[in-house]
């Protein structure tokens, strides 16, 4: 997606993140327009940006990795004798 020249707000993620780009210039777009809207692109904005600063600190794994640490972690404990949780 294209950030829109008239998004001096969020221009600048566009060289290192350009979804929190669109996300935030759509936001601009629809701040007059559709205040619903706006606020959900808004959320969207902050789930990203949570997400990428919690991947460059090494605390964020995607569902897949959590599903596959939660089995590793079933099958451990089945291992030990430990009974599954209900």
């Amino acid at each position: 997606m294209v950030v829109s020249a008239q998004s001096s707000n969020f221009a600048f993620l566009a060289t290192n993140a350009i979804q929190l780009a669109a996300l935030g210039a759509q936001a601009e777009r629809y701040f007059a327009e559709d205040a619903a809207v706006c606020l959900f692109k808004l959320r969207q904005f902050g789930e990203v940006m949570a997400q990428t600063v919690a991947a460059k600190a090494g605390l964020w794994a995607s569902p897949e990795e959590r599903a596959a640490r939660s089995e590793q972690e079933r099958q451990e404990l089945e291992a030990l004798g430990c009974p599954p949780h209900s």
